[in-house]
């Protein structure tokens, strides 16, 4: 834990405050805002997301949270001090943390002893947007939590190429198109009265490229029945992408979306190009 505590030191420089103010989180330290990029740490109490409904200003357009949540890590343990309408609320309200959390509640605080997960944190500005609600940023840190306790820091780096490539729902869109692109340059037939949507589901490697492809019928889950052609357009389709994908570089993840094949049926012979 001691370890722990200093990395934190050394990375921010004393206590951190989490702030929950706009769409994202936010981390005060000294002064200075440092954007948390994953999801509060009260989002996953449905209890006590209801109950934040009374700090709600269903009038304020600033800010898609509508409350903001004051947290600090003391000694390895993330701590929340306070809940309170935004900033931009017409009457500011200030939650009773002690009503809220009974259990939890001693001397002010509260610890999040609910809290297993990680928090994606980055004191740098965004890189790129992808739209206006999009940021990315080239370097991120993850705090590890197991039961509110700090377990691991680390920094993630991006490859430079990782720099504008969308995040992964534009990513599965992309995929989709180009395959379809693709079929559309087969010379195919109808294939009538036999319907297929394919799940196209694939892993991405610790650099972010895509391996183990594996087409599965979308009804029954189990691996369809497509030729060596198929194989070979999809995965250059997927060769296609800007790999790796941001959000998923450095990390083994899973991809998968559905393509409808009701109208045509796998090629016969090479692949046509344009």
């Amino acid at each position: 834990m001691k370890n722990v505590t200093l990395l934190l030191l050394l990375i921010f420089g004393g206590s951190i405050t989490i702030a929950k103010a706009k769409p994202t989180d936010s981390i005060i330290v000294n002064g200075q805002n440092i954007q948390v990029v994953s999801a509060s740490p009260l989002d996953s109490l449905q209890k006590i997301k209801a109950l934040l409904e009374y700090y709600r200003d269903t009038n304020c357009a600033d800010c898609l949270c509508n409350f903001e949540a004051q947290w600090k890590i003391i000694d390895g343990h993330v701590i929340l001090q306070s809940i309170k309408s935004c900033a931009y609320a017409a009457k500011p309200l200030q939650a009773d943390l002690q009503k809220l959390f009974p259990a939890q509640f001693h001397n002010g605080i509260v610890k999040a002893d609910w809290l297993t997960g990680e928090l994606w944190v980055t004191n740098e500005s965004p890189a790129n947007w992808i739209l206006p609600i999009f940021p990315i940023w080239q370097r991120e840190t993850c705090i590890s939590i197991t039961k509110g306790i700090v377990t691991s820091i680390k920094t993630v780096e991006y490859p430079g190429n990782a720099i504008g490539a969308p995040n992964p729902s534009v990513v599965r869109d992309s995929m989709r198109n180009l395959i379809i692109q693709n079929i559309k340059r087969w010379r195919l037939k109808k294939l009538p009265d036999h319907p297929r949507l394919l799940t196209i589901y694939f892993k991405t490697n610790t650099t972010g490229r895509p391996i183990e492809v594996h087409i599965l019928d979308a009804n029954t889950m189990k691996a369809a029945l497509v030729d060596a052609t198929w194989q070979s357009a999809i995965t250059k389709a997927l060769n296609q992408i800007k790999w790796p994908v941001y959000y998923e570089a450095n990390k083994q993840c899973d991809i998968n979306f559905f393509v409808n094949l009701s109208f045509v049926k796998p090629p016969v012979g090479p692949v046509l190009s344009r």
